[in-house]
């Protein structure tokens, strides 16, 4: 039995691809060179025309502009795909509308653009309020000028923002860290995302640490810092609802619950990736290839597959798991007819035992206790 999908909603991500300069962590598809913007726009609302079916098709409940710096590009740019998606879907069901800024790439025409055109969620990129940390990440901001942003964005009147923070950074102490959070409680953001450093091969900070420059984070303060997280956001009426996400009753992510509980998305832009009627895409991640793909009307995938019955199931646990509410392992059975407590009976009572995981008749959620394991307790139980 294939996996049960919301047929009727959607949630769209654009992504937006360019970024004042790199920043040392990132592995994201990003570029520095301003002058493609206008061409990829161009293209982009092509892209967007060759999707018009599916449109037409679901009703559209989030739209999220990622990056890259998404807050980099003239808002005009935004409001110009709106415009077009407009054309196809009349946006009345839309719930969220969240756009990714940068302190350092907004002012407040831009911000008073993103509230004309219906945007109702911003999401910061802070990662540190500690601007030594800021300047060897290779942000373009320090905690003063991200400070200034934020202010401005409450006085256009978004009651929904979203601030990102990073641990388990090169040169970072729990103190540092400590002071952070302790920062942004006072800022009082409705939802807040903390994410672990998480080294890629691919990027700057890689190299600085292969050549001893930076030292390479370590996993037992990592683990401190996240449960030092957990328990004074919760102190402040922050719930934890995802690993590394925290909100204000009812300000939880719209869209990013559409990933974990694996409704349809669609993915427009360089190097997006979506899932639609049990079909999982990436979109092409060269410049070149994307424009030219396009001009041959064509949609500019670079890989497409149909998600089989068992990656139904790892992912349905996987993803659900990453939520507090966890996974209803009795719909889990009897969609998959499979006896999932049976299968997995002796990890379920270690975990049991070590207060790793919490369950009753038809559900089971990994703990707070287990959350800064988390990973290696999904693997457990998939």
């Amino acid at each position: 039995m294939m996996m049960k999908i919301n047929k009727e909603i959607l949630g769209i991500y654009i992504h937006i691809p360019f970024c004042k300069s790199k920043c040392i962590y990132c592995d994201f598809v990003s570029v520095t060179n301003q002058t493609l913007i206008d061409k990829y726009f161009e293209y982009l609302l092509k892209e967007i025309e060759m999707y018009k079916e599916v449109l037409n098709r679901f009703k559209v409940v989030t739209i999220y502009f990622g990056g890259g710096t998404p807050s980099l590009v003239n808002g005009l740019y935004i409001e110009k795909v709106i415009n077009k998606i407009k054309k196809y879907n009349d946006l009345d069901k839309l719930l969220e509308f969240t756009i990714e800024v940068n302190p350092g790439t907004i002012n407040r025409k831009k911000i008073e653009i993103y509230k004309k055109i219906g945007i109702n969620r911003i999401s910061i990129g802070l990662q540190s309020t500690n601007n030594n940390i800021l300047k060897m990440l290779g942000r373009i901001h320090d905690y003063e000028e991200f400070l200034e942003s934020y202010n401005l964005i409450r006085e256009v009147g978004f009651n929904n923002v979203s601030l990102d923070l990073m641990f388990g950074l090169p040169n970072q102490t729990i103190e540092m860290f400590e002071s952070s959070i302790d920062k942004v409680i006072k800022l009082n953001p409705e939802h807040i995302s903390a994410y672990s450093l998480k080294v890629e091969e691919s990027t700057k900070l890689y190299k600085l640490i292969e050549k001893g420059i930076l030292e390479e984070p370590n996993e037992e303060l990592d683990r401190n810092m996240y449960e030092l997280l957990i328990d004074k956001l919760g102190e402040n009426k922050y719930n934890l609802y995802e690993i590394s996400n925290f909100s204000k009753k009812g300000f939880e992510s719209k869209h990013n619950m559409i990933y974990w509980k694996r409704e349809n998305y669609l993915g427009l832009g360089l190097a997006a990736h979506g899932f639609v009627d049990n079909k999982r895409y990436g979109n092409v991640i060269s410049f070149d290839e994307y424009f030219n793909i396009i001009d041959n009307e064509t949609k500019p995938i670079e890989e497409v597959s149909d998600i089989c019955e068992e990656e139904n199931l790892f992912e349905e646990i996987m993803l659900g798991l990453r939520l507090l509410r966890g996974i209803n392992y009795k719909e889990i059975n009897k969609k998959y007819n499979i006896d999932f407590i049976k299968e997995h009976n002796q990890e379920i009572v270690e975990l049991l035992e070590e207060k790793m995981i919490e369950m009753n008749n038809e559900r089971m959620w990994i703990t707070e206790k287990g959350m800064s394991i988390s990973n290696t307790i999904i693997t457990k139980l998939i």
